[in-house]
């Protein structure tokens, strides 16, 4: 009876204690602010203020503490999703998709949308993505610096046979399809189909990783020597780096996937290592600190700047723009430049001043399928570059005179459709087929005002079809005279073009003394 008592007290005792060890874990260690884990900010420790409102919110704001920060949650998070993993087949995080035969793959960024097709692009963004990349190799040609696009596809693009079937089973056109089928379409040159690269390699070896969303050193490897038989072309001193005669292999590896699922170093697998001879040992890697003296780039932290390194005995100069994918060329392209310049948090339209002042001999844009968009987003002070050196040998279409369009606009509300007297201008074709037509607008502003100019084929505001072929640009006005220039792309014989103040709650000023269109070459 004795011994009986003793162990009900002993397991009562444990209980008890079981319930203030996770509090006593709690008070003792440090807390951390962030979750490595999760990728999220855990929430603080609430004060407490001699206040209603504090009062009335601090029991919510003290559980949320406690809930993230409570004694062993990390390890009982860890062993709950490693059965969902392991034993279950489950992905425990909504940022994950749990594939088959232990492969994972990335639900963030929009990337299962994009596989199962739901953006749908029309003719006329394709259209704009396709300007925007030939303008950049204009501008770069016109200073001698060559350039050259490069769209990697999502993992699941590539093994997309160990998804699951429910989604195989709805597979749509992703936005990386429709963007390099156009290109293909309108025999844009500069650009390196990833995607054809991999797919291809894939039958020989695995690629990507499996608890990773990124491609391993074999997959960079693959798509790192199809870069160089291309750069071949314009530099014919760059060759392939030899390759190594016994592969290693690592086990016990664990990527970014794994971890949003909070299971890093439990699902594992293993990965090759280098499969190339490095025969030339990199210069230190420098964080490019005095572009911060260029007023653009002032604000940039430190981590976020561009870093620059190189091989003594390389040739040559580049500066890549990229996002994580290029992480794993950059052992591979250090071998090559005597100086490369890599740009990891800057998109092209904002890395233009430093590529003018770095003068590199190529530059590489690097996006993969998740972020293409933001790698092609429009770059209006770009287009009016380039069209202000080009406009005057343009072929002339159509123009209105002075005469007819000097029209004093006071206090104009902006809108989405040109209405009332004098805030539209019809821009026939006079029957010529033109693919793009460059517009100069010659403006007076009365002032400083950002003010958007619009075209659209012949319509009316309830023409749903003219309302989604409108291309409308956001300018600055100076004070004073204005030259405008602009594109717009397939222009319909009747098109109508309008300017109205970008803020509507802004009342301004200008004076349209000319509009002159010509077919862009």
């Amino acid at each position: 009876m004795m011994i009986r008592l003793a162990i009900h007290r002993m397991i009562t005792f444990l209980f008890i204690g079981g319930l203030f060890v996770p509090l006593v874990v709690l008070l003792l260690s440090e807390q951390s602010d962030i979750s490595t884990i999760e990728k999220r900010r855990l929430a603080g420790l609430p004060k407490l203020e001699i206040s209603y409102k504090s009062i009335k919110g601090y029991p919510k704001k003290f559980a949320a503490f406690l809930e993230d920060h409570f004694g062993f949650r990390n390890e009982i998070i860890g062993l709950h999703n490693y059965v969902y993993c392991k034993v279950l087949g489950i992905s425990p995080s909504r940022a994950v998709v749990a594939g088959k035969s232990g492969w994972y793959f990335l639900n963030m960024n929009g990337a299962v949308s994009d596989y199962l097709g739901r953006i749908r692009y029309d003719n006329l963004t394709l259209h704009r993505m396709e300007s925007l990349l030939e303008d950049r190799r204009e501008w770069l040609n016109r200073k001698g610096i060559k350039y050259l696009f490069l769209p990697i596809p999502n993992k699941e693009m590539v093994y997309e046979e160990f998804l699951p079937d429910i989604l195989r089973k709805h597979k749509g056109k992703s936005k990386y399809d429709q963007i390099v089928a156009f290109l293909e379409k309108s025999n844009y040159p500069d650009y390196i189909d990833g995607k054809r690269v991999l797919l291809a390699q894939k039958k020989a070896e695995n690629i990507y990783f499996r608890t990773d969303s990124h491609w391993n050193a074999l997959g960079a490897y693959a798509f790192y020597r199809e870069l160089v038989y291309r750069l071949q072309l314009w530099f014919p001193w760059m060759k392939p780096l030899a390759e190594v005669d016994s592969l290693q292999w690592r086990s016990g590896a664990s990527g970014d996937v794994a971890a949003l699922m909070h299971v890093h170093g439990k699902v594992t697998e293993s990965v090759p290592g280098m499969p190339v001879v490095l025969s030339c040992q990199p210069l230190a890697t420098r964080r490019m600190k005095e572009i911060r003296n260029v007023g653009q780039y002032s604000h940039i932290p430190d981590h976020r700047l561009p870093v620059t390194t190189g091989c003594k005995s390389g040739k040559g100069k580049a500066l890549v723009i990229h996002d994580s994918f290029g992480e794993g060329l950059k052992p591979f392209l250090n071998q090559h430049f005597k100086e490369i310049i890599y740009v990891h948090y800057m998109n092209f339209e904002v890395a233009k001043r430093l590529i003018e002042d770095e003068h590199p001999d190529i530059v590489l844009d690097l996006r993969v399928a998740r972020n293409i968009e933001k790698a092609l987003e429009p770059d209006p002070d770009l287009e009016q570059s380039l069209l202000r050196h080009t406009f005057k040998g343009l072929e002339e279409i159509t123009s209105i005179s002075s005469s007819e369009a000097q029209r004093r606009l006071v206090k104009i509300e902006g809108g989405d459709f040109p209405g009332g007297d004098g805030q539209n201008f019809s821009l026939g074709l006079n029957g010529a087929v033109v693919e793009k037509m460059a517009l100069k607008i010659d403006i007076t502003a009365a002032e400083d005002m950002d003010v958007r100019f619009c075209y659209a084929p012949a319509m009316n505001s309830n023409d749903k079809k003219s309302q989604k072929n409108r291309q409308c640009q956001l300018r600055r006005l100076k004070e004073g005279d204005n030259q405008i220039y602009l594109r717009v792309l397939d222009p319909d014989n009747n098109g109508i073009f309008w300017v109205v103040l970008e803020d509507k709650k802004e009342a301004g000023q200008y004076l349209i003394n000319k509009i002159t269109a010509k077919r862009e070459k």
